[in-house]
Order: C-alpha cells, then structure tokens, then sequence
C-alpha cells in the first residue's frame, strides 16, 4: 500500500520493533534475522543494520531516516525511498511489528 510511492510502512511519524520469536546475530558487517516461528532468516547490509538499531533505540522511521543521511552522506530522498522497502520487506516477514 503506498500513497503518491511511499509505503505507509515509513511513515515518518511510526515506531517499530522486533517481532516476537525474532532473534538477531551480527556476522561481520551484516545482522541476521531470525523469525524461530516460520524458521525465516533475513540478512541486513550496514544500512539496514544501522536502521534496525536506530527503531531498536527508539526512533520513528522519520527519524532514523534523517540519522542516516546524515551518517552516509547520502541524499534523504534515497535513504528513505530504501528504508520504505526495507521496512515493508521486513513487515512482510513477519521480523518487525509496529510499536504501541
């Protein structure tokens, strides 16, 4: 579901958290995440890990958007058009729920 090609999932003002049942391990510069109720595993590239950290601390999605431009030097429009992926593609896995 999206609104003018942003995902509603990052929408800038939400919260998320690990789902029940994930675990996380970092291997090298990557995280690893594991759903242990459908034995689901997803890995994350520095990116990814860093915003998984950010939204573990506490931040919106807006937020941790603007963390990681700032962090990569990288053009906010990008940073958050990858992170609305990444955000629905861990919804969908059942690795990230939203926070209450």
């Amino acid at each position: 579901m999206t609104n003018g090609g942003i995902s509603k999932a990052a929408d800038p003002e939400r919260f998320y958290e690990l789902a029940d049942g994930v675990l996380t391990r970092k291997v090298g510069g990557e995280v690893l995440l594991l759903n242990t109720d459908s034995e689901l595993y997803f890995s994350l590239n520095e990116v990814g890990s860093d915003f998984l950290q950010l939204l573990e601390e506490g931040m919106t999605v807006g937020s941790a958007i603007a963390k990681l431009a700032t962090v990569y030097d990288a053009p906010i429009e990008i940073i958050a058009n990858d992170i609305a992926a990444l955000t629905d593609s861990l919804l969908q896995r059942g690795l990230i729920v939203a926070a209450h």
